[in-house]
């Protein structure tokens, strides 16, 4: 196992702003799985939401793998081996592509918080310290922070995903690590304002799932 430095690392949030749709024709049963379209224009680490093919891709954000061309949109990650290949009418496939679809985030601190399960007591007289593993009932949270400024882009955007509530996808790019996709709901932002230094943010988000590392 070899250590990577973190330089690279590029953190972004999809904007308010509607996705748009792409129309395949076909899913390959392989891994990772392809899109079969006509005349893609989607580059790599561009995000698409699949749901209702019938796969195991649905209800999930995939990236745009490499290798991807005008004609074959590889789904990073992902993997229908032995699945349906047949697209119906019902599928959907909503893509985030291009300028104004994410905003990318100058954050100074970025660290994902998994809930872990307790225990719940089993005991009895012949094992008072007996327990077995109890649910997690929440996905964990997300805290990040960055630097006020209110001509920055991506400022504005926390601010405004803070106010609204509303939830948004995250792309996590790790050099040459792939992507790590999550969802959640922004809150907590909070401001930290010192005598002399740097004025700050904070915001917590709230997963509604498990990040995804697509590799």
């Amino acid at each position: 196992m070899t250590a990577r430095n973190s330089k690279g690392v590029q953190v972004c949030m999809t904007t308010d702003a509607a996705s748009t749709t792409i129309t395949p024709s076909a899913i390959t049963a392989s891994k990772p799985a392809a899109l079969t379209v006509t005349g893609s224009t989607l580059q790599v680490g561009d995000i698409i939401f699949v749901d209702k093919t019938g796969t195991k891709l649905d209800g999930k954000w995939w990236a745009v793998g490499k290798g991807s061309t005008a004609t074959s949109v590889i789904l990073l990650g992902s993997d229908n081996t032995g699945g349906v290949t047949t697209v119906t009418g019902q599928a959907v496939f909503n893509v985030r592509t291009g300028v104004g679809a994410m905003v990318c985030l100058c954050l100074s601190n970025f660290a994902i918080q998994r809930d872990t399960p307790g225990t719940v007591s089993v005991g009895t007289f012949c094992d008072p310290s007996a327990s077995i593993p109890a649910s997690v009932t929440q996905a964990g949270t997300v805290t990040i922070g960055g630097y006020v400024d209110v001509t920055a882009d991506d400022f504005k955007a926390m601010v405004e995903a803070d106010v609204t509530g509303k939830p948004h996808t995250f792309r996590v790019t790790l050099p040459d690590n792939g992507y790590i996709i999550f969802e959640g709901i922004v809150s907590g932002f909070a401001y930290d304002i010192p005598v002399d230094g740097p004025l700050g943010w904070s915001a917590t988000i709230a997963l509604s799932g498990a990040p995804r590392h697509l590799f």
